[in-house]
C-alpha cells in the first residue's frame, strides 16, 4: 500500500515475473537474505518497473500502518521492526532498511517508511477521543502473543488456511526453512510456514463431496464433522491393533515458500489399507508431519526446551483427531487458547504493554494465559 502527503491510500498490485527473474529472487540475490513472493519490497519493485506507482505516492507501508495512520489523522507510517521485517530488505541488527539493496535493485529509498527504533517511537498519535495509537506488529508476532500463553519453550502451532510454527528464542537462530523474526519487546520469533495447511483438509473434502456425487447419493451434510469423526474412528483403530498408518501423505499441493513447483503425493497404498477413513487420517498426518518436520534444522538445545503446544486456527480448535495428533506426536500437553481470534488478541495486548498496563509482553501473555483453554494430551 502506498500513501500521499494528504494521508489519502492506495492498492498495490502484485505481479510474479519480470524479464528472465522474479522480482522476490532479485531481490533475494542482492541482499543475500530470503525476500518471497508477496513481500512488499518485491511487489513495489514489481509496480516500479511497470509503472504502477501512483502519482505522488510519499511511502510505502503496510495495511496496518495506514490503519494507524488513518486512526489518529497522520500523514506519515510509522513501521514496527516487525513489519519492516516482513516486507523485506530490513536489517534488524541495525534496524534500518538496506538503503545500497533498495539502490541497486532501481527503487527509491525516501519511499520506505520510517522504523520505529525504541518503544517511545512506535507512538504514531492519538484518536479524536484522545486514545493512544501504536505501530502495528507483525501478524504472527500479535498471533504468538494472544495464542502461546507462555513465551518461553512454548510451540504455537496454527492451522488455518494455510499453517505454521512458532518458536520463540532469546537469540537470532538461523535454521534452514525457517525464518527469524524480530519480536516486540526483544528476542526472535523462529516461524516456519505451509502454504497447504488446512486447504489440504479441505481439498480432500472436495473430493469426498464430488465422489458422493458421483455415486448418486446426495452429499452429505456437515461433511467436515463426518470426516472428523471417520478421522477418530481410525486413529482408534490403530490403536487397538497397534499399528501404524499405512498411507503417508504429503500435503505440498501449492508447493512451498522454497520450491513452488513442488507438488503433493500419496503413498503406500495397498488392497486393504486404501479406505476413506484411512486416507482422511493420512491427511491430517501428513499436515502434522510438514510442521513438525520443520524443526529439525534447529539447534538441539532450543528443540530440547519445548515445554508445551499451544494450538490456534479452527483447523486444530474444530478438530479433536487433528489435536490428538499433534499431541501424539510430540508427547507433550497441547492447550488451545480461551481467545479465538488469537492475532487480535495478541495486538491488543501489544497495545496495553505500550501503554503501561503491563510491565512487559511476557507478562501481559501470562495474564492471557491464565484465562484457560482447552488442554489436551
Amino acid at each position: 500500500m502506498y500513501t500521499w502527503q494528504d494521508a489519502r491510500g492506495g492498492r498495490a498490485r502484485a505481479g510474479e515475473e519480470a524479464a528472465g527473474e522474479s522480482h522476490a529472487s532479485l531481490l533475494s540475490r542482492l541482499s543475500g537474505s530470503s525476500v518471497y513472493s508477496g513481500y512488499g519490497s518485491a511487489t513495489h519493485s514489481y509496480n516500479r518497473e511497470n509503472g504502477l506507482v501512483p502519482d505522488g505516492a510519499a511511502s510505502l507501508c503496510t495495511i496496518g500502518d495506514y490503519a494507524a495512520m488513518r486512526l489518529c489523522g497522520a500523514c506519515e507510517p510509522v513501521m514496527d521492526a516487525t513489519q519492516a521485517a516482513a516486507i523485506g530488505l530490513f536489517e534488524p541488527e541495525t534496524g534500518r532498511f538496506d538503503e545500497d539493496v533498495i539502490v541497486e535493485a532501481g527503487m527509491e529509498p525516501d519511499l520506505f517508511p520510517r522504523v520505529a527504533a525504541a518503544a517511545e517511537e512506535a507512538a504514531v498519535g492519538r484518536t479524536n477521543d484522545g486514545i493512544p495509537v501504536y505501530a502495528a506488529i507483525g501478524d504472527s508476532q500479535a498471533g504468538f502473543i494472544g495464542g502461546a500463553g507462555i513465551r518461553k519453550g512454548t510451540l504455537l502451532v496454527t492451522i488455518g488456511t494455510g499453517a505454521q510454527i512458532a518458536l520463540y528464542s532469546g537469540e537470532r537462530v538461523l535454521a534452514e526453512g525457517l525464518e527469524s523474526r524480530p519480536m516486540p519487546g526483544g528476542g526472535w520469533l523462529l516461524t516456519g510456514a505451509a502454504l497447504a495447511g488446512g486447504k489440504s483438509y479441505e481439498l480432500l473434502e472436495r473430493f469426498l463431496r464430488e465422489a458422493a456425487e458421483l455415486a448418486g447419493g446426495a452429499a452429505p451434510e456437515r461433511l467436515y464433522s463426518r470426516m472428523n469423526e471417520a478421522a477418530e474412528a481410525e486413529l482408534d483403530r490403530l490403536e487397538r491393533e497397534g499399528i501404524k498408518p499405512e498411507l503417508t501423505v504429503s500435503p505440498s499441493w501449492l508447493g512451498s515458500r522454497s520450491e513452488p513447483e513442488a507438488s503433493g503425493s500419496i503413498t503406500g497404498i495397498r488392497e486393504d489399507g486404501f479406505t476413506v477413513p484411512g486416507l482422511i487420517a493420512g491427511f491430517l498426518q501428513g499436515t502434522v508431519d510438514e510442521l513438525l518436520d520443520m524443526l529439525a534444522p534447529l539447534p538441539a538445545g532450543l528443540r530440547a526446551g519445548i515445554a508445551r503446544i499451544a494450538g490456534t486456527g479452527n483447523g486444530i480448535r474444530r478438530n479433536p483427531a487433528m489435536r490428538r495428533l499433534l499431541a501424539a506426536r510430540t508427547g507433550l500437553p497441547l492447550r488451545t487458547a480461551a481467545m479465538t481470534e488469537e492475532s487480535a488478541a495478541g495486538a491488543a495486548l501489544h497495545a496495553a504493554v505500550m501503554s503501561g498496563l503491563y510491565r512487559s509482553h511476557e507478562h501481559a501473555m501470562l495474564a492471557a494465559g491464565n484465562a484457560g483453554g482447552q488442554l489436551e494430551g
